[in-house]
């Protein structure tokens, strides 16, 4: 994700975007904790904006989270008390897998960011089975 500029002369503090996170597997990716690639907050009040939210993508034989805590997310960052600094959009999660199993409960998130200035645009989440797995590595390579 991009990160927040400052549109003012004399503002600064913005935020870093998310980043981007790719993990790949042709076997089960079990998701215990969480894969976040959230934007940045912005401590500065005035005239500086937050982190977007980076990009998310899985592709994996199966997804699981065997703890039932698993969260993917992608967040903008938000701005604590602003006047004018506004809110990162969410980010984009991209999640594939060649069996279409899924299991445990896992949480995702794509929200932009909070401000009193403007909220950020809500990001995106995609989730597909793969038709044709590559035969050789096993997982996706075409969409």
């Amino acid at each position: 994700g991009g990160g927040a500029g400052a549109w003012s002369s004399g503002a600064s503090g913005a935020s870093s975007g998310g980043g981007i996170i790719r993990l790949i597997t042709a076997g089960t990716l079990d998701v215990k904790g969480s894969v976040d690639a959230s934007g940045g907050n912005s401590a500065v009040q005035t005239y500086s904006g937050s982190g977007a939210g980076g990009s998310i993508y899985i592709n994996a034989g199966v997804l699981t989270s065997s703890n039932n805590l698993g969260t993917i997310v992608s967040t903008g960052g938000s701005v604590a008390s602003a006047t004018t600094g506004t809110g990162g959009a969410g980010g984009m999660v991209r999640i594939y897998t060649t069996s279409g199993t899924h299991t445990g409960s896992i949480s995702t998130s794509v929200a932009g960011g909070v401000s009193a200035a403007g909220n950020g645009a809500a990001g995106n989440i995609t989730e597909s089975t793969c038709a044709s797995p590559n035969s050789t590595s096993g997982y996706c390579t075409a969409y």
